[in-house]
């Protein structure tokens, strides 16, 4: 194992009453030091090998791998001796066998078990991990000797997809449908039911973000690494990561300290797939979803399975807290520092389709011949292969239907142009684009815009300065809130669309503070959530104080590509209750609408006219962190898109909640997607203040009722009052 730089561990760390602190003392309290029996393999496993081996808090390492079956194999052990010539201990190495699991605890006096599955930091899928789990935690249920049970997990027990929550606690419901997180998750449990048995017996469970680094196997590593840096198109989720050495510096700190429960373990900070394309000096290649496994093992990547594009397409990010506070642990590394390391110690390499598909992306080859190589590779016809038979066929069809082939339309064609060109005067078709451009220059110049070749020459410029805003690597905050690209939008499209387009207008904007925490409740309508985007865009750029609004969006917020990516990184966040009370813990504004799809897809038949306001998770959120609710009525939205009919026949075959039907949808087709001109108003009314409440009185279901109802009732008041006013 390289050298790396230890991992920070803090002594000062606050007490948590339902979570004792951590101890720097050997479980056993041995003054001989420590007996530890690691199970698994795998690139953690033999990390955290190397680092239990040089830890003075161990006496003896026994490392051990199963069968498929979960029986015990063949043991390494390696034990600390005393070298009276030289004054130091010394480590002794060899390999021992056991019959079975209860004998080696036995005999070995093992004080602390360890089990990494090999699924951690590695691609390799041991269907033996449950069985040995099984055969190992019925065998510590026995042995008095055991104190201490470790098992390396995965963050995969938790559900990947557009409803997650931004960060995951270790409280979090694990996923039952995920094949490698099913695996581990029941691992877990027969960890914990192990527990149970023995009350002296400390189980923590260590759920790792996914691993990278030296010797690191998994897809992701691989796709990390890739030298062509693919990414599922429309997507750029957020991905947190997990470098192999702090992997095996937390391993090695909870099998040595006593500590008891559930940890998430994950570097500090996110990455997106785009910033590590960056980081390697590349241009990320996307491609559809639904495509990416085929063409990443075309790429030589590997098998790609739909767990790891629901990753890549949502992202899965850890609440490490816990960790920090009882266990006192930090990694070393930073998410970006692990995957600059991963980089150095996995320089891309290529399949011969990707070095063809990388040379493309270069310029450094023909695109014929790329798609030549790529349909050799796949069975097909190569390009000019297709194009010849397309001919032929062409040709063929029509002959039989007695017309003219595809050079000879080309000829006529081309024959027709001239005699029209020297029909009007001119000697050829080539003079008449010329004519038209003279024409145009001197249009241009009495009317005192740019020459044609200046606009040439201006279009010219775009591309390159689009390829130096995509090469430029954008930060983004943990929720992927880009303010660059925020404020870029604010210049390009928010204050046109809204300012002049929309003509939007604010009241009581001033009732927002300018710091701490605050809620915003606003009605939803207009079949396109461009209300919203527009609360947004008057809170964080009319508002003195410029606040940035984190608006809670619906699962199709981060399902529906390009879209998605494109409010996430203007603040919008997935809408549940963990990501609303972490954003009142930090003091932000949180935007919600509790109409959700029912105010956004009504008929224009039901404009102006609320839904039902949901059960008030919103108004229990407000309460546990006594931020003040400000309602906000939006009027002006419903007249935007309006909705003749919800298509519900063809929405719930697409997997939609509604499929609009507008005037002008689907009937412009993209056009149909620009707004009827309709003037915007936000009203914001007072604050209504919670904190003198207490957050006990988010369990009082007749408090959250009648805030709830106050809140939907000041909102259809003020729609009702400019309606009236309108009429």
């Amino acid at each position: 194992m390289k050298a790396h730089p230890d991992s920070t561990v803090s002594g000062g760390a606050q007490q948590d009453s339902a979570n004792p602190p951590s101890h720097e003392v050997p479980i056993d309290g041995a003054t001989g030091g420590l007996s530890v029996l690691l199970v698994g393999g795998g690139p953690v496993a033999e990390a955290a090998a190397e680092r239990m081996a040089a830890s003075s808090d161990l006496h003896r390492l026994l490392c051990v791998r199963h069968d498929g079956d979960g029986a015990l194999g063949a043991a390494t052990r390696r034990e600390r001796r005393w070298d009276s010539a030289h004054d130091r201990l010394e480590l002794e190495g060899g390999d021992t066998s056991y019959p079975t699991w209860s004998d080696l605890l036995v005999r070995e006096d093992v004080g602390a078990v360890v089990m990494v599955p090999p699924a951690v930091g590695s691609e390799r899928r041991s269907v033996g991990s449950v069985l040995a789990a099984m055969r190992l935690m019925s065998a510590c249920r026995s042995a008095a000797s055991v104190r201490k049970i470790v098992v390396v997990s995965d963050a995969a027990v938790y559900p990947c997809g557009p409803l997650s929550p931004s960060f995951f606690d270790e409280k979090h419901p694990t996923a039952t449908g995920s094949t490698n997180g099913g695996d581990v998750a029941e691992i877990e449990r027969l960890a914990q039911r192990a527990g149970r048995s023995r009350p002296d017996v400390e189980v923590v469970v260590l759920r790792l973000a996914p691993v990278i680094g030296p010797g690191t196997e998994t897809v992701l590593a691989r796709l990390l690494a890739s030298a062509i840096p693919l990414k599922p198109a429309g997507y750029d989720a957020r991905l947190q990561l997990l470098h192999v050495d702090d992997a095996a510096a937390a391993v090695t700190r909870a099998a040595t300290i006593s500590a008891d429960g559930v940890f998430n373990i994950a570097a500090p900070g996110i990455v997106t797939m785009k910033q590590v394309a960056l980081r390697q000096g590349r241009v990320p290649v996307a491609v559809p979803h639904g495509l990416l496994p085929r063409i990443a093992e075309l790429a030589g990547v590997g098998e790609v399975t739909a767990e790891d594009v629901a990753l890549l397409r949502f992202g899965r990010c850890l609440d490490v807290s816990r960790a920090r506070r009882v266990l006192g642990f930090t990694p070393a590394y930073g998410t970006p520092a692990a995957v600059d390391d991963h980089i150095r110690a996995n320089p891309p390499t290529s399949e011969p389709v990707a070095a063809v598909l990388l040379d493309l992306l270069g310029g450094g080859v023909a695109p014929r011949r790329a798609v030549d190589t790529v349909a050799v590779r796949m069975g097909l016809p190569s390009a000019t292969e297709a194009l010849e038979q397309a001919a032929r066929m062409t040709d063929t069809a029509a002959k039989f239907a007695e017309l003219p082939g595809v050079n000879t339309v080309l000829a006529t064609t081309g024959r027709v142009a001239d005699t029209a060109a020297k029909f009007a005067g001119l000697t050829d078709a080539h003079e008449v684009t010329a004519t038209t451009r003279r024409v145009a220059d001197t249009a241009a110049k009495r009317l005192g815009l740019p020459s044609a070749a200046d606009v040439v020459r201006r279009v010219g410029r775009y591309p390159r300065t689009l390829a130096e805003q995509i090469r430029r690597e954008h930060e983004t905050d943990e929720y992927g809130l880009d303010r660059e690209f925020l404020d870029s939008s604010e210049k390009w499209f928010l204050t046109p669309v809204f300012r002049d387009y929309l003509g939007l207008d604010t009241v009581g904007l001033d009732h927002i503070p300018d710091s701490g925490r605050v809620m915003i409740v606003a009605n939803h309508s207009g079949t396109f959530p461009l209300d919203m985007v527009g609360l947004g865009y008057a809170v964080g750029f009319l508002h003195p104080a410029r606040r940035t609004a984190r608006v809670l969006g619906g699962d199709l917020v981060a399902a529906v590509p390009y879209i998605g990516d494109v409010l996430h990184r203007m603040g919008c966040v997935p809408a549940c209750h963990d990501d609303a009370s972490r954003l009142l813990d930090a003091d932000e504004v949180v935007v919600v609408c509790p109409e959700g799809y029912k105010g956004l897809g009504k008929p224009y038949s039901q404009r102006y006219r609320l839904q039902r306001f949901g059960r008030g998770g919103f108004v229990k959120a407000a309460l546990r962190s006594g931020a003040p609710l400000i309602p906000a009525a939006v009027f002006g939205a419903e007249e935007l898109y309006p909705m003749l009919s919800q298509a519900r026949p063809l929405a719930k075959l697409l997997g939609l909640p509604y499929f609009p039907i507008t005037p002008t949808l689907p009937w412009l087709g993209p056009l149909g997607l620009i707004p009827r001109r309709s003037r915007l108003t936000i009203e914001f009314g007072e604050p209504i203040p919670t904190a003198h409440l207490g957050p006990e009185a988010a369990d009082d279901a007749e408090t959250v009722l009648e805030i709830s109802d106050r809140i939907r009732d000041w909102i259809q008041s003020s729609l009702n009052d400019r309606l009236a006013e309108r009429d």
